[in-house]
């Protein structure tokens, strides 16, 4: 009886082609070229000023200072805080501190070399699939429907996330392997970003229907190691098992609600739900003739629904950059398998992936014209009210719903009236305890004198970043209001005196800051 030998995932190249460097330096040269008119693009919109584009990077700048100078886990030296969703990455900045001093451009400069590393990884793994002239489409395809030049300039742990979800899922594809190898890179993977665990969880029902039990074992080790750890430091501190942040801002979906609030979700990013259906083709459709690739587009099919169902999406294209970017790359290899579709999945599959081409190039489009906006509205708020609090009261209490850029740039005491670095806050807000009274007595434990606050978050309904009535004792003195809010949580940021002791003098002061103000922002008296 004749032997009958597998075909391969994809009929490579040979080895001379499969080493070409050509597709990886003009991927390279593409991101570098992108990101570099962006970023100046944004120099320009905030004045001629490097400004991060979001608050969040100044979070993990802060924790990373606080950690770095003074030991301490926390946005401020004074108090620790589980503020961070990246405990590795506010490692990697707190060594990085230690050894050249406090820098803001740190920050940037790992977030964007860790996303050339993930074009290398990227390649990396194409090279086993697709010959160079694919390899080239598919990586400037990487490289814009990420959209990865922007979250290379986030400044934040995304683009690792990236890199080390790459690794991942070849040390998937090659777990029997190498299973100590899957062991390290999930437990780095995971202290990158939670979402990590749906990729993890995925695998993990995988391996289980193959009885790869080795391999799932020190899979789900890495990922327990990880998340235990943290969650006993935390713990030991007074702190949540999870970070503030992942628990905050987690989707639970119970009881009836949860259909129509995955239906909402799915209008809301329905390029995820495309992408989806198309791995699901793939899967179903190449599960006898490719049955190492049905096994990819099936790990990321079942990881992304629950990216979809429990995770956020949006935030500057953030949140589920991971799971795009690793579509992408899986979906290209599928597409070069075309001939093993039979008629019908091959109609489904052209059209979903049609319509995910569409979507995702309008959603790098968006990305590329509104990215400068982000900057431009964090200068003029953000930056504005950290640059008040260092001139006037760099060493005050402060209680503010935006904390990232006045923590770094001040030393302040923090009171966050959203929970991400208040702990009594947070646990409050959990359990359905968080009111005027409570805020009131918050306050006035921490001597909180000044509160610089987005009114609209306490008459606003729904969200993580709700908060209650402010205190009617609080004076507003003035409204800081800026033309241009994307990316913000409102268009007027308040400034109050908590402490009747602080009403004149804060008043002073803003009297002399407002002319130093950009010609944009406008600061209104209300006392």
């Amino acid at each position: 009886m004749a032997t009958v030998t597998a075909p391969p995932l994809i009929k490579t190249s040979p080895i001379a082609d499969r080493g070409c460097r050509v597709p990886l330096g003009i991927a390279l040269a593409l991101y570098g070229a992108i990101t570099a008119a962006v970023f100046f693009a944004s120099f320009r919109a905030a004045d001629h000023h490097f400004v991060f584009a979001l608050d969040d990077p100044y979070i993990a700048m802060a924790m990373a200072r606080s950690l770095a100078l003074h030991g301490t886990w926390g946005v401020t030296r004074f108090a620790f805080s589980s503020a961070s969703s990246s405990p590795l990455f506010t490692l990697i900045l707190a060594f990085l501190y230690r050894l050249t001093g406090v820098h803001e451009i740190t920050s940037l400069v790992v977030s964007w070399t860790a996303g050339a590393f993930a074009i290398y990884l990227a390649d990396r793994f194409l090279r086993e699939h697709l010959n160079w002239r694919l390899r080239v489409v598919t990586l400037t395809i990487f490289v814009v429907a990420t959209p990865l030049f922007v979250i290379g300039l986030l400044g934040m742990e995304h683009t690792l996330h990236l890199a080390l979800a790459l690794a991942f899922v070849s040390g998937f594809d090659k777990a029997s392997d190498s299973p100590r190898r899957l062991f390290a890179i999930t437990a780095l993977m995971v202290g990158a970003r939670y979402e990590s665990l749906f990729l993890v969880g995925a695998a993990a029902i995988l391996f289980a229907t193959q009885r790869k039990w080795r391999p799932m074992f020190w899979m789900i080790g890495g990922a327990a190691l990880t998340v235990a750890a943290y969650g006993a430091f935390a713990m030991s501190h007074g702190s949540y098992f999870l970070p503030n942040s992942v628990a905050l801002k987690g989707t639970g979906l119970m009881g009836w609600l949860a259909p129509i609030l995955v239906i909402m979700k799915i209008i809301i990013a329905p390029h995820l739900a495309i992408l989806l259906l198309a791995l699901s083709i793939s899967a179903i459709a190449l599960r006898r003739s490719q049955p190492r690739l049905a096994q990819l587009a099936l790990l990321l099919a079942i990881a992304g629904t629950g990216h979809l169902i429990f995770a956020r999406t949006g935030g500057a294209f953030r949140y589920e950059a991971y799971f795009v970017a690793l579509s992408c790359l899986v979906l290209a290899i599928t597409a070069a398998r075309w001939s093993d579709f039979a008629t019908r999945p091959r109609s489904l599959f052209l059209v979903a992936m049609l319509a995910a081409a569409c979507l995702l190039a309008v959603r790098s489009g968006k990305a590329a014209l509104a990215f400068p906006g982000y900057s431009r509205a964090i200068y003029q708020e953000q930056m504005q009210s950290a640059r008040f609090l260092r001139t006037y009261f760099p060493s005050s209490s402060v209680a503010a719903n935006d904390i990232g850029a006045i923590s770094f740039f001040t030393d302040i005491q923090c009171t966050d009236l959203v929970g991400l670095a208040d702990d009594k806050i947070f646990f409050a807000k959990r359990a359905g305890l968080y009111t005027t009274d409570f805020l009131r007595l918050e306050a006035a434990a921490n001597h909180v004198q000044i509160a610089v606050v987005y009114d609209s978050w306490s008459t606003e309904p729904g969200g993580y970043w709700k908060i209650p009535p402010l205190p009617s004792e609080w004076v507003r003195i003035a409204k800081l209001q800026v033309p241009h809010s994307e990316i913000l949580g409102g268009d007027v940021v308040s400034f109050y005196a908590v402490d009747p002791s602080t009403i004149a003098p804060l008043r002073s002061a803003l009297h002399r800051f407002g002319p130093t103000l950009p010609a944009a922002d406008r600061l209104t008296f209300q006392y």
